[in-house]
């Protein structure tokens, strides 16, 4: 209903508010009158004090009214289940992978947690979701010593429900997966020193080994990067390479990533997880090993097969060809069959081809190189957690 037009004499009062003279003892009283049934209430002679507190009802019960609007469209509005939301979920997650905005593993984890989430809780309405929910599948994961799928599948849910309230399937205010407790990963694998590094090597290089397993360990401790950006690097810059380049930077998708290159006496790098374009000289020299990047690319050179990857197949296998590259697993798995010869020995878990990233940073940092640079990470945060040698090397006390 809509307020009845104000006398002249109401206009000075805010709304709601009115005044009446009393006839008997000639006073003026001031009544509230409440917009949600029309009856009056009295205010009092004060006219300020009046005003103060009309102005505080008019607040409260405008927020009660407009609460009250909410929850009737809540109810008219057909209630949408986790399992039904998840279909349209996983449409995003397609589109965020085309436009490049996650990478390829990123969206393979999240598929799988979504399984998870919609095998459990599927069958639930959005908006009757508890934290108690998300909480019973985390612990299920944690009670299995699978922190890190918890991890995952915490960080799955609340995007699920952030993504649901964006896109109005449901007007809930809270989000239940950001009030369970974060989930912290320690990591268990050991990190790599040089000494053992230099053991490794020497059996990566044994008849019971691919002729390829001490090249890629050389490659990889010379340069810092990371196994997916070696396996695709060649001698030298092919005629594809320009295109896709600049349909990288135009952000298209194309089925051709920029493969590094050696180009201008650098090694030209565009890498495959963060897109960081680097480019190292081959006459950065890593003095502990007395080895350049150049050097070690000649060494990968020096091969019997003729192919254009600096690491590649010696001979055919399944459905891979003599020359063609490698796949990134397959420098784990000649690392791990290389470290299996030696008698080396660790506490907890041993390191992975991965850590001679980590080992890298640290020999290049002793030679004030810019690490952050070299391993193509945007925060120095993450630099420093490569830096972190988890107890594995002394520390020196100079004089």
């Amino acid at each position: 209903m809509a307020p009845r037009p104000r006398k002249s004499g109401n206009k000075d009062l805010t709304e709601n508010l009115y005044k009446k003279k009393d006839s008997r003892d000639g006073k003026t009283y001031y009544q509230y009158r409440d917009p949600r049934n029309g009856k009056y209430h009295g205010m009092g002679t004060d006219k300020a004090q009046a005003i103060l507190d009309a102005n505080a009802l008019n607040e409260l019960i405008s927020q009660q009214i407009l609460q009250n609007r909410f929850k009737k469209i809540a109810e008219q509005k057909e209630s949408i289940s986790i399992g039904e939301w998840i279909t349209m979920y996983q449409l995003i997650l397609d589109e965020q992978l085309e436009s490049g905005e996650i990478q390829l593993n990123t969206y393979k984890t999240k598929k799988t947690s979504l399984k998870s989430i919609n095998c459990h809780h599927g069958h639930i309405d959005i908006n009757d979701l508890t934290a108690k929910d998300v909480k019973a599948l985390i612990d299920i994961y944690k009670d299995q010593g699978k922190r890190r799928m918890s991890m995952v599948i915490r960080s799955t849910y609340i995007d699920l429900i952030t993504e649901a309230k964006q896109a109005g399937e449901t007007l809930r205010a809270d989000n239940p997966a950001e009030t369970t407790k974060t989930i912290t990963v320690k990591t268990q694998r050991e990190r790599l020193v040089l000494d053992d590094f230099k053991v490794i090597l020497e059996k990566a290089d044994s008849p019971h080994t691919m002729p390829w397993g001490q090249n890629s360990m050389l490659l990889a401790i010379v340069t810092g990067q990371r196994r997916e950006d070696l396996t695709l690097a060649q001698f030298k810059r092919g005629r594809d390479w320009i295109p896709a380049f600049e349909a990288f930077l135009r952000g298209d998708k194309h089925p051709i990533h920029p493969y590094p290159h050696v180009h201008e006496g650098q090694l030209w790098i565009v890498q495959k997880k963060t897109g960081a374009l680097i480019k190292i000289p081959l006459d950065l020299r890593l003095d502990v090993l007395d080895l350049s990047v150049g050097e070690v690319i000649a060494k990968c050179k020096k091969s019997f097969v003729a192919s254009k990857y600096m690491l590649h197949h010696s001979k055919n296998i399944s459905v891979k060809k003599v020359g063609d590259p490698l796949h990134k697993d397959a420098l784990t798995r000649q690392f791990k069959k290389a470290l299996g010869k030696t008698d080396l020995t660790f506490h907890k878990s041993p390191p992975t081809f991965h850590e001679i990233r980590s080992l890298s940073e640290r020999l290049y940092k002793e030679q004030a190189i810019d690490t952050q640079l070299l391993l193509g990470h945007k925060d120095p945060r993450m630099t420093a957690v490569y830096h972190d040698a988890r107890g594995a090397e002394w520390t020196e006390i100079k004089t």
